[in-house]
């Protein structure tokens, strides 16, 4: 007992010394988190709308640590860590300097506005899309696109990082700008901080060098200057307009909201709702490489919209989850409820303490944090997406970005979404629609014919065609089908029968129906008969009922069934087998001991002869009537073969003393012998020659159907 308690305490301890070792690293993520969400909100706050700066900080932080603490408490991942994402936020930036741009009497508010209408948009959307299970949607998405989406947001990053560190927009056409009038003093230690954060790995030195360079700063004013003389000549966040700290839009300022200006950035708001799903997902699968688990995609959106439209009502940005936070707390045992615990103390206090602290920290500071990450996925871009791959993909993945840097975000969108549809389409119609092409020499149907008729079928099989199609069937893919018969129709050993099987389409579109059509007509002109097996109703319903009648069939047996009859009809006189083949005529002469052998059984319309699983009592031969075989295939049956008079039936489980392996049911009343396995074993005593040669037609019959088979199995191997 002493020892169990001992092992139990045991326990305890090293549970709390695990608690205790994640701080360090949970107080770390903390300042990362809230540095970062300082550095956003002066990205998107700033120039003309630098007035709601204050406010804006404070909702971000909040918005931040609520998101973070949503994620801690709902995500299926044993740790993670979330907070705002600047590569997302960088492009609502974008968004609302256009807003704030079209004037109006507060551009400031209207940005704010603007904000919490894209930010909340994108939580709904991201909810949404998760509620309808649509995260596998942005698979879709082409990797050169992704990379070009990848190296535009980096291209804004590192933009909006640079006007952060200068207080103003940067634009490429007045880039020359940056080196006059004493710019370069804000923005090049910016620069040079983001780069050395965007090199170096683990949240812990990335804290360590950036609380280093602003305890450096201001310990380097106090000794060659004083805190008032930076502030005025603006080295620092703040001071923040009076009015800062944790407030909401009033009813009386969202009425100096320009509205107009904000319908007009309404259109970007698919951009962001893009690229943060992109985002998402991608961190999500990056955590899940890193980790080694497996979430639910479409959970991880629901949570994650959630957390971000919570975050859009306390005047937050979008946030989830991050890699290389939640890898590193992971790997350092701390836990998402601990880093959300520290998160918030840490807002808690800079609320408490309002937001002038946050105003000490300096602009180039708060510039790195955004640059940092841009540089980092600039370099990412470049060695994954240019440096590697065909050159097309290439080529694709650098026009988006340079579109987003000469035209805007929208524009880069908008290519982006271009590009996406003509890829897909170009490389959707380039695959083969035709599954599978055969004729009727390896492919036969599934009813037993006559030796004769199988003669026949051997030598002019060749003239029945047949094409399994598959995939979605539209303009492109449609017309390689229309070329592929037109070319049979042409060829001097012209096919008389054409089948198409449907089944493994998915779908067509009215381009498609228009080109089977005039396949059909084509076909009729040249005296080919066409038949569709297991056509789209759509398909079926777009022909009159008087050109229907031969051209459709249930599936790919049936078709072939109607076409083997033609072909038959065409090269003898022979009717179907349902109408010939004389009673017991496989076994040549009858002799008296084996007719003598077999019982006469009558089978109805519907009823089952045998059941798969049965025991197998006996050997059946068909004398009237025809039935078919159902094979039991993953819960349903499938249409094996059809007989009819002068057919074996049970021979597998007769021979082989085991059940029954199909279902048989008669399609219309069917009378047939059946040799009793006693009956058997009495006739191999009594005439053992008159037995072998009974087995001897049997094997032959079945070595018949299995030479088909094999053929069939071999054309589809080559």
């Amino acid at each position: 007992m002493a020892a169990d308690e001992g092992n139990a305490n045991g326990g305890d301890l090293t549970t709390k010394a695990r608690s205790w070792s994640g701080f360090g690293p949970a107080a770390a993520l903390g300042v990362m988190q809230t540095g970062s969400a300082v550095s956003i909100a002066a990205l998107v706050y700033t120039g003309s709308a630098s007035s709601h700066l204050g406010r804006g900080v404070t909702g971000f932080i909040i918005g931040s640590a609520l998101a973070c603490a949503i994620l801690a408490w709902f995500t299926s991942f044993e740790v993670v860590v979330a907070g705002a994402r600047s590569n997302i936020t960088v492009v609502v930036a974008a968004l609302a300097a256009g807003v704030a741009s079209g004037g109006g009497s507060d551009s400031a508010l209207s940005v704010a506005a603007f904000v919490l209408v894209a930010v909340f948009s994108c939580g709904v959307l991201m909810y949404l899309m998760g509620w309808f299970r649509l995260g596998y949607l942005v698979r879709f998405v082409p990797y050169p696109v992704m990379g070009g989406y990848v190296a535009g947001t980096a291209w804004l990053m590192i933009r909006g990082g640079l006007s952060v560190t200068i207080n103003d927009s940067v634009r490429l056409v007045e880039v020359d700008e940056l080196f006059r009038n004493g710019l370069i003093k804000f923005w090049l230690p910016g620069l040079l901080l983001g780069t050395i954060v965007a090199f170096l790995s683990g949240a812990n030195r990335q804290s360590l060098v950036i609380i280093g360079s602003i305890l450096g700063f201001h310990v380097a004013v106090q000794i060659a200057s004083n805190l008032g003389a930076v502030e005025a000549d603006g080295w620092l966040i703040g001071p923040f307009p009076e009015g800062g700290g944790v407030s909401f839009l009033t009813p009386s300022e969202l009425g100096q909201v320009d509205w107009a200006g904000i319908v007009s950035g309404l259109p970007g708001l698919p951009a962001v709702a893009l690229v943060s799903v992109i985002g998402l997902l991608l961190n999500i699968t990056g955590v899940e490489f890193a980790t080694s688990e497996r979430v639910d995609l479409d959970k991880e959106l629901r949570v994650s919209g959630a957390a971000t439209a919570a975050s859009a009502l306390v005047g937050g940005t979008i946030g989830f989850v991050g890699i290389g936070q939640t890898v590193l707390a992971k790997r350092l045992g701390s836990s998402s409820k601990l880093v959300a615990s520290v998160f918030g103390a840490i807002v808690l206090l800079t609320v408490v303490s309002g937001p002038d602290l946050i105003g000490l920290m300096p602009r180039w500071v708060a510039g790195a944090l955004v640059m940092g990450p841009g540089i980092g996925l600039m370099r990412k871009w470049i060695v994954d997406s240019v440096l590697q791959g065909p050159i097309s993909d290439r080529l694709l993945t650098i026009v988006i970005p340079l579109t987003v840097v000469f035209s805007g975000v929208l524009a880069g969108v908008g290519l982006g979404v271009v590009i996406s549809a003509a890829l897909f389409v170009w490389r959707y119609a380039t695959l083969d629609p035709i599954r599978h092409r055969t004729t009727g020499i390896a492919m036969r149907s599934s009813l037993d014919r006559s030796q004769t008729e199988t003669a026949t079928l051997d030598s002019c099989g060749g003239e029945i065609v047949a094409m399994r199609l598959e995939g979605y069937l539209f303009f492109g893919s449609v017309a390689r089908v229309g070329a592929r018969v037109r070319a049979l129709l042409d060829n001097e050993s012209q096919p008389g029968h054409i089948v198409l099987d449907f089944h493994h389409v998915s779908g067509l579109d009215s381009s498609a129906l228009v080109e089977l059509h005039s396949l059909a007509e084509v076909c009729k002109q040249q005296g080919v008969r066409l038949r569709c097996a297991d056509p789209p109703p759509a398909l079926r319903t777009s022909f009159d009922e008087s050109e229907r009648a031969g051209l459709f069939a249930p599936d790919l047996d049936h078709a072939l069934e109607m076409a083997e009859a033609d072909l038959l009809q065409q090269n003898s006189n022979s009717a179907s087998v349902a109408e010939v083949a004389p009673v017991l005529g496989a076994l040549g002469d009858l002799e008296p001991a084996l007719v003598n052998c077999f019982t006469k059984q009558s089978v109805e319309a519907g009823e089952s002869l045998m059941e798969a699983g049965d025991d197998s009592s006996g050997l059946y031969l068909v004398q009237v009537g025809t039935l078919t075989v159902w094979a039991p295939i993953e819960g349903s049956s499938r249409r094996l073969r059809r007989v009819g008079p002068g057919a074996f039936l049970g021979e597998v489980g007769f021979f082989a003393k085991e059940a029954a392996t199909a279902t048989v049911i008669a399609d219309k009343p069917a009378t047939v012998l059946l040799l009793s396995r006693e009956s058997f074993e009495n006739l191999r005593k009594s005439d053992p020659d008159l037995a072998l040669k009974l087995t001897q037609t049997v094997l032959a019959l079945t070595a018949q159907r299995l030479k088909v088979t094999n053929a069939l199995v071999g054309d589809l191997m080559r």
